[in-house]
């Protein structure tokens, strides 16, 4: 599915990928505090709850560039009969790695996060 030839052109997308992941983690928990700071304070104004959807959707636009990412590396040669449908196969599959090492970036940052409060 990858290849077993990786190339330095390679390496560079998985870096790509790795900074674009911990982008979208910290994107997702400026979002989360941000969102938990406007609703739990009516008085925060406008200001707040506009950094919550700016941090919102910089999450989708990162998530979507690092999909982008990860499905230029997903090879699915024979897979599928049509060009068509093995690309759209190539983006859910980047879509879906990207979603679930964000949602473990996620976890790490607020394991870490919590380890320093105590």
């Amino acid at each position: 599915m990858f290849g077993t030839n990786v190339s330095s052109h390679r390496w560079w997308s998985l870096a790509i990928f790795g900074v674009l992941a911990i982008l979208c983690g910290l994107s997702f928990l400026k979002y989360l505090g941000w969102a938990a700071f406007y609703s739990g304070n009516p008085s925060a104004g406008e200001a707040a709850g506009q950094r919550a959807e700016l941090f919102f959707w910089a999450f989708i636009a990162l998530e979507a560039l690092a999909g982008l990412v990860m499905a230029m590396r997903i090879r699915l040669e024979g897979m599928f009969s049509t060009s068509a449908v093995r690309t759209l196969a190539r983006y859910a599959m980047g879509l879906v790695i990207s979603i679930a090492t964000t949602a473990v970036v996620v976890g790490v940052l607020a394991a870490i996060g919590s380890r320093m409060h105590r």
